[in-house]
């Protein structure tokens, strides 16, 4: 994960973009990639919690269903 486009999810699911890979983003940018790969390095122990409840089934209230880091809770 050396050169790998690492981000941090904040308590409230802010994407905090890490000095991590960015010439990748960077490249992937100019040449008009709409997607690529990225690692979550961290998240708040709040957002985890979001998180944790989703995956146990239970309501978390409006507007997390379309967030990138619950795709993998979708599925």
């Amino acid at each position: 994960m050396l050169n790998e486009v690492g981000i941090n999810v904040g308590r409230d699911g802010a994407l905090l973009w890490r000095h991590r890979g960015l010439h990748r983003l960077s490249i992937a940018k100019l040449l008009g990639v709409d997607r690529i790969p990225i690692y979550v390095l961290a998240r708040h122990a709040g957002w985890q919690r979001v998180r944790d409840r989703l995956r146990a089934g239970e309501p978390v209230g409006t507007g997390p269903d379309s967030h990138p880091d619950l795709a993998d809770l979708r599925e």
